[in-house]
């Protein structure tokens, strides 16, 4: 008896261990955190990591879609304006006059102008939500027409269009606002749509980009998915019908600007003068189709790769990392929803992972200056004098700014130099120069002028910078290479720039210079100075390589200037 059960006890121990040695658990998911909470005010944006881990022994395929938990809830409502504390006063000038731009080979000839029923509105926009009605976008229609051999895309404004109008259409082919250029239009905007766009439209009414090219006032096709806006196609020339505007586009020079299911937004603003732009629609999109997934919410990369669905293998005992990237264009509220990853694991093929996005309150940028005035003595006759203005964002809201001159007295002595134009996060800066020039001033006379920041501030849409210069006579002793007057950082040139661009630095005293460049991470990527240099006026050159020698990728990289415990930064973008 215990001879047979030893026998039994020896056999199923046998096949336990055979069991245990060619037994495969196969893929196995996990996720963590296992839940995902945003806090945040409206019109701002920011992500969360998430990773999908793989305790198998085989691969794991994964499939990564997202889905409202209540679909009326997840719906912006409309405003009939939007508050003032978010009106973008900023211009798209100098990012449009850095576009690539040449004359095109011809301009394809069109049918006659035809005013064709709309057979989809894309965009519906609130009448009187600005002051010119000549901004004031009503709506968006976009169909395939002429036997489906053009894209037709029509802007029907509140009154006749401003003569100095530029309206630009941001199309989101795929729904997603990870991909394509974010925020919108053109990557630059203040955050107040969910669309990434992977074709910016420009209308150019006031003809600004088209005084360049050689051709009337026309619509311009730029491709924004890598964000380097270069042109397709050719420029079409636009049709004007009382109060609308009017593109048709023929298809066999474009690429798909339509598609069954698209997200729209469009912002127009005015070319000359500070008049407020006009958001269509004032905050979200608009939409043409069928809404797919959550507009809000995104999937992307660690690279920023983004997809719908994204989709991954992960290998055995690997993690995969994702960023879950939600915008706060809705109101205020709490808005529950869910990322799904849909997968070949055994233990949760179906795996849910719960988001919820809390809105209260609108984000709040506030615009402080340094200085707070500008008054000097130069010379006549002297040479051109920077004074650096640093605008700060002190709130907590993305501060978009727009700076000019205005000269009460003389004529062109007053300018602004660089980019006036910038997105500042909360706590970040910038400098612009402003810049006097002395030359044709009399001497004996006082010239007034001011400094105007235009901005979406909490603390003042406009602020200004009086500018005082009193011309002295010239001594006429010729001082030779003259030291410059205070610690400067300029912009660097060109910018954007590819492969190489130069920064100039002004030193008025003798000290150690630290010149580095840094990504918006935080991290260094290329040391340009560290020596102690002596006075004077100075320029680097930056080959867009790292340390190591290797090429940097595209993007918005920093530039920083230390010298005797004082810092000065700057941006410049970097496009392969």
């Amino acid at each position: 008896m215990k001879k047979r059960f030893g026998l039994l006890l020896t056999l199923t121990m046998l096949f336990s261990l055979s069991a245990s040695t060619f037994a495969q658990t196969g893929p196995q998911i996990r996720v963590m955190p296992d839940s995902l909470g945003y806090n945040l005010p409206r019109y701002l944006w920011t992500s969360q990591t998430f990773y999908v881990h793989n305790d198998g022994d085989a691969p794991l395929n994964i499939s990564i879609t997202d889905a409202p938990l209540a679909s009326a809830a997840n719906r912006p409502g409309k405003p009939a304006n939007l508050p003032p504390a978010e009106a973008w006063l900023g211009k798209l000038k100098q990012r449009l006059r850095q576009l690539p731009l040449s004359a095109p080979a011809a301009i394809t000839e069109r049918p006659p102008f035809q005013h064709l029923p709309a057979e989809a509105i894309a965009i519906s926009d609130s009448v009187g939500d600005v002051p010119n009605p000549g901004l004031d976008v009503v709506s968006v229609d976009m169909a395939e027409t002429f036997f489906n051999t053009f894209y037709t895309f029509s802007v029907e404004f509140a009154a006749t269009p401003d003569s100095g109008a530029l309206a630009i259409l941001s199309i989101d082919l795929d729904q997603n606002f990870a991909s394509g250029a974010f925020p919108s239009p053109l990557g630059f905007g203040p955050g107040v749509f969910d669309v990434g766009s992977e074709y910016d439209i420009v209308f150019d009414i006031g003809n600004f980009l088209g005084d360049s090219l050689g051709i009337p006032p026309s619509a311009i096709v730029l491709d924004g998915g890598d964000t380097s806006f270069a042109i397709v196609g050719l420029p079409v020339p636009l049709t004007f019908n009382g109060n609308t505007v009017e593109a048709n586009l023929p298809k066999v020079f474009f690429p798909t600007l339509i598609d069954d299911n698209l997200n729209a937004a469009m912002v127009c603003l005015t070319i000359s003068g500070l008049d407020l732009p006009d958001f269509a629609p004032n905050y979200g999109h608009g939409l043409l189709g069928q809404e797919n997934g959550l507009s809000w919410l995104a999937q992307s990369d660690t690279s920023g790769a983004a997809a719908t669905p994204l989709q991954a293998t992960i290998a055995p005992g690997d993690s995969f990392p994702v960023e879950a990237t939600v915008v706060t264009v809705n109101p205020d509220g709490s808005y529950p929803a869910e990322i799904r990853i849909a997968n070949n694991s055994s233990n949760a093929p179906e795996l849910i992972l719960p988001v919820t996005l809390t809105i209260g309150g609108i984000a709040s940028p506030a615009l402080t200056l340094d200085p707070a005035f500008i008054a000097d003595t130069l010379t006549a006759g002297q040479s051109p004098v920077t004074y650096p203005l640093t605008i700060t964002n002190s709130g907590n809201g993305s501060l978009v700014y727009l700076v000019s001159d205005s000269t009460l007295t003389g004529s062109g002595w007053l300018n602004v130099g660089g980019i006036p134009l910038g997105n500042l996060g909360g706590g970040e800066s910038a400098v612009v120069d402003v810049e006097v020039d002395p030359a044709g001033l009399a001497a004996g006379q006082s010239y007034s002028g001011m400094v105007l920041i235009a901005s979406n501030a909490v603390n003042g849409a406009q602020q200004v910078v009086p500018v005082t210069i009193f011309i002295q006579a010239s001594s006429g002793i010729e001082d030779g290479d003259a030291i410059p007057r205070r610690l400067a950082l300029h912009g660097n040139y060109p910018n954007p720039f590819n492969p190489a661009t130069e920064i100039a630095f002004d030193l008025p005293a003798s000290g150690r210079v630290d010149l580095a460049v840094y990504n918006i991470l935080g991290q260094q990527v290329r040391t340009l100075v560290d020596a102690p240099l002596a006075p004077g006026e100075y320029r680097v050159e930056w080959d867009g390589r790292n340390e190591a020698g290797m090429e940097a990728s595209s993007g918005v990289y920093l530039y920083r200037l230390h010298f005797n415990r004082q810092v000065l930064t700057r941006k410049m973008t970097l496009i392969r």
